[in-house]
């Protein structure tokens, strides 16, 4: 998924994506990425970021945020493919994109 930072705290990240405004929490299994560093405390309001979640009990914590260019592993950040997003604990990819027959 990719969206831009609205509000950072000292364990979460609100990001508004096309879908809407959600705050997700940010754990010490949470990666995070910009320019090099790699807290939460790097990001800013209104960073473009491309993340991955995991829904465990109702509630959405970040797997991994990168924000600026595209992040290492997640195809490209914002485009097709771009990311993951799972329930129950289990990682699901996004399918890729196709655009034609197969060769």
């Amino acid at each position: 998924m990719h969206g831009t930072v609205t509000a950072v705290g000292s364990s979460s990240v609100t990001i508004d994506t096309s879908t809407g405004t959600t705050t997700y929490a940010v754990t010490s299994s949470s990666v995070i990425e910009k320019k090099g560093k790699t807290t939460l405390s790097a990001l800013s309001t209104g960073d473009m970021v491309a993340f991955s979640v995991v829904t465990t009990d109702g509630t959405a914590t970040i797997v991994k945020l990168v924000a600026g260019g595209a992040p290492s592993g997640m195809a490209g950040g914002c485009g097709p493919g771009g990311a993951t997003s799972n329930s129950g604990g289990s990682s699901t990819p996004s399918p890729p994109s196709s655009s034609g027959p197969p060769a």
